[in-house]
C-alpha cells in the first residue's frame, strides 16, 4: 500500500506492507518511507492500493488534491486508488 502524503502515516497502519512519502513529518510505521514529494519520486512495482489523504491548500491554481489525483493516475494507471477528497472538488467547484 502506497500513501504518497503520508503524514506520520495513520492511514498506512492497518496494511501488512506500507510505503510512505512525505516530505515535512517522519513516519515511523512506514516499511519504506521516503522524505521526499511523491511527485519527484521512483514508480513502485505491485502496488494493490494507493490511499491517500492531501494537503487541500497550498498550491495555485490547483488544489493540492487535483494534482495528487493526476500524478497517481499518470505513475499508476490501473492501481485501484482512494483519496480523501473535498466535496468541493467532487462538484468541480471552486470558491
Amino acid at each position: 500500500m502506497l500513501d504518497p502524503a503520508c503524514g506520520r502515516g495513520h492511514l498506512l497502519a492497518p496494511w501488512p506492507y506500507r510505503i510512505g512519502y512525505d516530505p515535512h513529518v517522519t513516519c515511523d510505521i512506514a516499511n519504506e518511507y521516503y522524505c521526499e514529494y511523491f511527485e519527484m519520486s521512483e514508480t513502485h512495482d505491485d502496488l494493490d492500493l494507493i490511499v491517500c489523504n492531501p494537503p487541500f491548500v497550498g498550491m495555485r491554481p490547483r488544489a493540492y488534491p487535483e494534482v495528487f489525483m493526476r500524478e497517481i493516475h499518470e505513475r499508476y494507471p490501473t492501481t485501484p486508488t482512494m483519496m480523501f477528497w473535498p466535496l468541493i472538488m467532487q462538484m468541480n467547484q471552486r470558491s
